[in-house]
């Protein structure tokens, strides 16, 4: 029985560790910041933050990664932001700044 459940679970545990490492689109990772910040990036978050469209990548870039590592808590968004960032490796963030930073 051990035989058989040892290389089930090493097989298991391959396959989950090649899930996580999927490249996501930054397209598909935006398609969650549409509901506060617009498809365009051009609505103020709850009504109060500025449009992420008018921002530059490297700002962008900038306030995300203050908000995932919880030092940035721009309008009281820091929680619900860092919840949004957590998720995301460094390399997604610069992308999907870029991403964001050419929206129009």
């Amino acid at each position: 029985m051990k035989k058989i459940i040892i290389p089930l679970i090493l097989i298991y545990s391959t396959l989950n560790a090649a899930d996580v490492n999927v490249a996501r689109s930054s397209s598909d990772i935006y398609k969650k910041c549409i509901k506060c910040h617009g498809q365009k990036g051009e609505i103020e978050a709850l009504g109060v933050s500025k449009k992420i469209s008018s921002m530059k990548a490297n700002d962008i870039e900038e306030a995300l990664k203050g908000y995932k590592m919880g030092v940035r808590n721009v309008y009281n968004f820091g929680g619900l932001m860092k919840g949004q960032v957590l998720s995301l490796s460094d390399d997604e963030i610069k992308k999907l700044s870029e991403y964001i930073s050419k929206l129009k």
